[in-house]
């Protein structure tokens, strides 16, 4: 059974997340920030990471900068799930390993479990690259979803 590592602040989209994973037959680990979420996989590496970048104490950036700095965790995928939207922030998660870029007002329960499973069926993947529109007045996207392509 994959293990994945949910991270996100907010318990309103944490705790669905979880229960949606745990229904589809994988098991959960949740941590409400980076650094709890460190503290996670020192206890057991996760097979996927499913993370939100907006948190406090250590945002997702950062935890992805620190799970990235053990050649241990070069290959598992993270999949990045969250309200942030703006181009440098979608190119920063890419250049750290993130596989795919939702955002969360424009998932589905269902599309997000369909790219885990994805994920977790290919994990050592090529590096991943973010493909980003030209930026829009009204937001840094112009698609409020933002994919991650395999290059």
């Amino acid at each position: 059974m994959s293990t994945i590592l949910v991270v996100d602040d907010m318990a309103i989209f944490r705790d669905p997340l979880a229960a949606s994973l745990r229904l589809a037959g994988y098991e959960t680990v949740c941590a409400a920030d980076g650094k709890e979420a460190l503290a996670r996989v020192g206890e057991g590496r996760p097979d996927l990471v499913l993370l939100d970048l907006a948190m406090p104490v250590l945002d997702g950036l950062g935890f992805l900068r620190a799970f990235r700095a053990d050649p241990a965790n070069a290959r598992v995928p993270v999949i990045v799930l969250t309200a942030a939207a703006e181009r440098h922030t979608v190119l920063e998660a890419a250049a750290l390993g993130a596989r795919e870029y939702l955002l969360k007002s424009r998932f589905s329960m269902q599309d997000m479990l369909e790219r885990v499973k994805r994920r977790l069926e290919d994990p050592g993947a090529a590096t991943a690259t973010a493909t980003a529109p030209a930026p829009s007045p009204a937001s840094d996207l112009t698609e409020a979803e933002m994919r991650i392509r395999q290059s």
